[in-house]
């Protein structure tokens, strides 16, 4: 950080030429230590430092210019989140208040602005037809575009404020504080986010103080809009009634329409700036398969947890794998045996896929061996393994619903990526560890019958007479 003339600096100053004059050094040494206690909880309390990032759309040049005054007090290094941005941005300077432009030092993704004084601007272009573009919407990495400090503290934000023609809107993530201007959420600057613009419609809904704000290209009509908001507000109600909310105050919410096989064929949650989550659609499906697919829960609950580094994907994974049925049965889409029928199948995908390999190295080389279905219901079974155990062990217990409740605030001031130990229960960690190393599934037939969930040839059957019924009675048939 390089700091400039600010109030303790002058108060040292002050203080140092009192105690060449000895005469009035105590009276004065009582009086400023009094006004120092009193004003600076204000002062810097208070004060926050602003990166505000101004960007405009060049239509002629078809390039987002960027500009950033520096602050009072800036770090002196700012950093691209992903080296591929570098060859979209151009024309990188540093604008003095007084005197020339001149061109900062440039290091893979590292920027030097230390010759920079406060009220200077950075300023340089993003080329836009490097982006993505499709439905005249405008799909841009805001880890490419932004120069910006590696991370920021509590006293510091960054505020976008965007500039478009009249035929255009934008979205990004955090809070949207008026049409053009919102406030990034403060993670690290690689951390992926996503800006939409162009010919886009923007909706809203809130759930339990939770605001979502819902992004689509303007050629779905308003029709099928307002039936994909109503699928969006179902689920988003089903993860809520897990413990009462979400961790963050507002979610963005971007529709990316394709052509595919399925109405939800793949969506993913990003953090950069703010909670996000981006969903290919096919809006040719009828609103029926949207709201009988599992796409959405599973996502959602996604949000109710921290980031967890990829080596622990069994665990948040495992997490919203198991609840992604579970929820459907509890919000009425699912009977609980239809519930309890697909949590089974996916158990014998993961087993399949697993082929005999550990959940450790599985969970290690996931995207590499692309063992996704192995680890991912590998994950929900230990998740239904601690579920049940919390439940024995506190029968007024709810189990992974409340200890969801207990990592709200964990997940909503999260910063960096967690280690599945550093925030998973104990009774989680012990039957990960039972089973990380070894080449059984986590749960079998005979452990699911004690819950009253009996198989024959591939079909589930319920028993209520099950020592433990009223436990998987529990799990899906109530919030």
């Amino acid at each position: 950080m390089k700091h400039f003339l600010s109030f303790p600096d002058i108060l040292s100053a002050v203080l140092a030429y009192l105690a060449c004059n000895p005469e009035i050094y105590f009276t004065m040494r009582l009086c400023l230590c009094l006004f120092l206690l009193i004003c600076t909880p204000d002062i810097y309390g208070n004060t926050l430092n602003r990166y505000t990032y101004r960007l405009d759309f060049a239509a002629d040049k078809n390039q987002l210019r960027v500009q950033l005054i520096l602050p009072p007090a800036f770090y002196l290094t700012f950093y691209i989140g992903d080296e591929q941005g570098i060859e979209k941005l151009s024309s990188v300077k540093i604008y003095p208040r007084n005197g020339k432009p001149w061109r900062p030092r440039i290091a893979h993704n590292r920027m030097d602005i230390g010759n920079a004084d406060p009220g200077d601007t950075l300023r340089y272009t993003f080329d836009l037809n490097a982006a993505d573009y499709r439905n005249d919407v405008y799909t841009l990495p805001l880890e490419q575009l932004l120069w910006r400090p590696a991370h920021t503290d509590k006293n510091e934000a960054l505020f976008i404020r965007i500039h478009l023609p009249e035929t255009m809107r934008a979205s990004l993530p955090g809070t949207p504080l008026g049409a053009h201007l919102y406030r990034l959420k403060n993670m690290d600057y690689d951390w992926p986010a996503l800006m939409v613009m162009g010919a886009i419609q923007k909706h809203s809904f809130t759930v339990r103080g939770t605001h979502f704000h819902v992004t689509a290209p303007l050629r779905i009509s308003p029709k099928k809009m307002a039936a994909l908001t109503d699928w969006l507000t179902l689920n988003a109600r089903s993860v809520a009634g897990i413990y009462g909310g979400f961790p963050d105050s507002d979610i963005q919410i971007i529709l990316d329409v394709r052509h595919a096989r399925e109405a939800v064929p793949f969506a993913h949650v990003l953090r950069g700036g703010g909670a996000m989550i981006r969903f290919f659609v096919d809006t040719a499906y009828a609103c029926s398969d949207f709201i009988k697919d599992w796409t959405a829960v599973h996502e959602m609950t996604h949000l109710l947890m921290p980031y967890t580094t990829r080596k622990d994907a069994w665990f948040s994974e495992g997490t919203a794998t198991y609840y992604q049925y579970i929820l459907m049965a509890r919000d009425g889409r699912l009977t609980e045996q239809q519930a309890w029928q697909k949590i089974y199948e996916g158990f014998q995908r993961g087993i399949r896929t697993a082929r005999k390999r550990t959940l450790r190295y599985l969970s290690a080389h996931m995207n590499r061996l692309h063992a996704f279905r192995a680890v991912y219901w590998s994950g929900a079974a230990i998740m239904l393994r601690s579920d049940v155990a919390l439940r024995i062990k506190n029968p007024r217990s709810r189990g992974l619903d409340h200890f969801l409740k207990d990592i709200k605030i964990t997940a909503r001031r999260q910063r960096r990526a967690y280690r599945a130990r550093e925030s998973a229960l104990p009774v989680i960690m012990e039957n990960y560890a039972r089973f990380a190393d070894s080449a059984a599934f986590p749960v079998n037939e005979a452990w699911l019958a004690h819950l009253g969930i009996h198989i024959r040839q591939g079909k589930v059957f319920l028993d209520d007479r099950a020592p433990l019924s009223h436990i998987r009675k529990a799990i899906t048939l109530s919030y």
